[in-house]
């Protein structure tokens, strides 16, 4: 299992999501990440945790969704423990990670006095 963490800040996010699911989804949303492009966000892709995953991807032209439900057909896909959104580069995602599942963690660095 990958894990993205800083122990040191408050956890917004984190969600365990079965390997396979992950990149099928995001196989789909990459046609629409733009590779060459002068806006940095442009290259990434979206992750929405809530009630299942969404995960989007946009070159600003076109936007492709994507959905991982919690469940399907009797069959847990993703255990959500936060909600929350992040953006992660899509070279994230061609990174090598062994196991049957992904562990995303994001933090939030910005906190109110």
């Amino acid at each position: 299992m990958q894990e993205i963490a800083n122990h040191h800040a408050p956890l917004a996010m984190k969600f365990t999501v079965l390997k396979s699911k992950l990149v099928e989804a995001v196989g789909h949303v990459m046609k629409a990440v733009s590779s060459r492009t002068t806006i940095p966000i442009l290259t990434g892709i979206k992750i929405t945790a809530g009630f299942g995953i969404t995960l989007t991807g946009s070159d600003s032209d076109v936007a492709i969704k994507s959905f991982i439900p919690l469940e399907e057909d009797g069959n847990e896909n993703a255990k959500i423990e936060a909600a929350g959104n992040i953006v992660l580069q899509s070279s994230f995602f061609f990174r090598n990670s062994s196991g049957s599942c992904l562990m995303i963690k994001s933090i939030s660095k910005l906190t109110a006095d």
